[in-house]
């Protein structure tokens, strides 16, 4: 029994996984065994690295949540609930180019976001993103007449100034404490606000290192390819889903 807790993230697979799951939260099953698949270097089943993903929800490490009928993961401790939320919802294409036009066009509106973004996205289409974005307050939307206007949220902000993606103390405090709890002797090898360099030790077994580095947000400029908009051209704005 102890020699199975002992392996806790020295089994590589599940050091990889965890690792992915770290930088890049909000990561969906199928990516997971897409990255261990037949193509990979040491491929694993679809169950194998469910195996893996529930030794590490058991052991604290981390969390999921069924979002968009996927289920997601996400490293316990790293970021609040909503916080997650936001970051998988801006992992669709179609809610990240949304936001992206949002940031750089500030009181966009609907008709004028749906023609400036891919061809063939249908009005309730951006709706329906808008208002998961404002959900979470990555956007604000506000009414004047008619028509709807959006401009970024609190949250948004956040996200752009990179105060989101922070290794907090908190969160490499539980992981330390988890590692230790698993008879694992965790040192801090490197510490900055997006990066963390752990060493494991294990009596009877070779030291590991293993690094986790947060993605930067990376802000892109919108290129508006539409025609110029009239605002009081309100068809398809009103009503829409």
């Amino acid at each position: 029994m102890a020699q199975k807790r002992k392996a806790l993230l020295l089994h590589p697979i599940r050091r990889a996984i965890f690792k992915i799951i770290c930088e890049t939260p909000g990561s969906y099953f199928y990516d997971l065994t897409k990255e261990f698949g037949d193509n990979s270097e040491n491929p694993s089943s679809p169950a194998t690295v469910q195996w893996h993903l529930r030794k590490l929800m058991s052991a604290g490490l981390i969390d999921t949540v069924k979002h968009g009928g996927k289920r997601v993961y996400y490293p316990k401790g790293l970021r609040d609930k909503e916080v997650e939320k936001a970051y998988t919802i801006l992992r669709n294409e179609t809610a990240r180019e949304i936001f992206i036009y949002i940031v750089n066009h500030e009181n966009a509106y609907q008709k004028q976001i749906a023609a400036a973004i891919r061809d063939g996205v249908h009005h309730d289409t951006v709706r329906w993103h808008t208002q998961r974005l404002s959900e979470v307050d990555l956007i604000e939307e506000r009414s004047e007449g008619r028509m709807v206007k959006y401009s970024i949220g609190e949250l948004g902000k956040k996200l752009l100034t990179g105060s989101l993606n922070v290794l907090k103390e908190n969160f490499i405090y539980h992981l330390t404490t988890v590692l230790k709890e698993n008879c694992l002797y965790p040192q801090i090898l490197e510490q900055t606000r997006d990066k963390l360099v752990v060493k494991i030790s294990c009596p009877g077994q070779d030291d590991i290192e293993f690094t986790i580095k947060l993605e930067d947000w990376t802000m892109e400029e919108f290129e508006d390819y539409s025609e110029d908009n009239d605002e009081e051209d309100l068809d398809g704005d009103a009503g829409s889903k």
